[in-house]
């Protein structure tokens, strides 16, 4: 997986792939119960411009909240496979699967190979950064069309779940977007543009060569360097890092160390308990099928992360501002 510190596409021929199954135009019911009504609605939409997975409650009220996810490069890597892993339909919330920028159904003219060209020629600007920074500037327009479609309360701001390369761009969304964010899960995330590029050249052998335009996005998109930019947001966000013990591409310490810089600044807020760091035993870069990971192992991780994501966005997003 590529941009998010999944294995090379060189390595992995079946990563991006696309979306698994074929959406409807039309909304349907799913079989899983809501919090309001016997079955839950599914349905593609273009928002923004933007392919997004809608699974919403059959009926909506004043407390439903927008929780918005973005997948990674890798499994789970398109809104589909995200959702089917990453069952929250107990929550009374949107769920909006959106797609990321440069792959699952929104590569470039040219396919895979496209994206084989880019990354080779340009990894930082061209697609790593190109789809975190095109995600954080898509968002304010997304939760505007949806708050409005649903009739949402924006003043209650919305949650946010990413997975790796998603992770980053929901992290840079922290950092850069003024979209009212009060709760966010993070899993196996880059924490820096700098730290995916040495995982592209331990994986791909080869030496990034920078240049002012990735030295400027390597400025914007350091989670530890600007940890003060999340630390002053208006809204503080509950923030949960997430990061598996097994993962081998990104390792656990440069998520560790950003926890621990935003956890000083949470302190000196008063907010300790709207910060927390988990290390998922067994849980390498990926998640869900495709993973590697296998029968009662796999079920147990992705089981752990769903639960942990639910429990969080209840405690802090669904129960209102805490």
């Amino acid at each position: 997986m590529l941009a998010g510190a999944s294995p090379p596409m060189e390595q992995s021929p079946g990563v991006p792939t696309s979306p698994s199954m074929v959406y409807k135009e039309n909304a349907q019911a799913d079989d899983g119960e809501g919090p309001n009504s016997p079955a839950r609605v599914t349905e593609q939409k273009s928002v923004g411009g933007v392919p997004v997975l809608i699974s919403r409650p059959g009926a909506v009220n004043p407390n439903t909240r927008l929780v918005v996810l973005y997948h990674g490069f890798g499994p789970p890597q398109n809104p589909r496979a995200l959702a089917e892993v990453l069952r929250l339909e107990e929550m009374d919330a949107i769920l909006a699967f959106v797609n990321l920028p440069m792959v699952a159904d929104r590569m470039p003219a040219g396919g895979r190979d496209e994206l084989l060209r880019v990354q080779k020629e340009d990894f930082v600007n061209g697609f790593f950064f190109r789809s975190i920074s095109g995600a954080t500037a898509e968002l304010q327009q997304i939760v505007k069309e949806l708050n409005a479609t649903y009739h949402l309360d924006s003043d209650k701001g919305i949650g946010l779940f990413g997975f790796s390369a998603g992770g980053a761009a929901a992290l840079l969304a922290l950092l850069e977007s003024d979209v009212p964010i009060t709760a966010a899960v993070i899993v196996n995330a880059p924490m820096s543009v700098m730290q995916n590029v040495e995982n592209w050249q331990r994986m791909l052998k080869r030496k990034f060569e920078w240049d002012d335009a990735s030295r400027k996005a390597a400025s914007r998109y350091d989670v530890e360097l600007q940890a003060d930019k999340i630390a002053e947001r208006k809204i503080l966000p509950a923030l949960l890092i997430m990061e598996g013990d097994d993962d081998k591409q990104l390792g656990i310490e440069p998520a560790r160390r950003a926890f621990q810089a935003l956890k000083q600044r949470y302190v000196g807020r008063g907010e300790a308990e709207r910060i927390q760091f988990e290390v998922i035993h067994g849980l390498a870069h990926n998640f869900g099928p495709g993973s590697g990971a296998t029968g009662s192992a796999q079920s147990s991780i992705d089981l752990e992360i769903e639960q942990k994501t639910k429990n969080w966005f209840e405690r802090f997003l669904c129960q209102g501002l805490s």
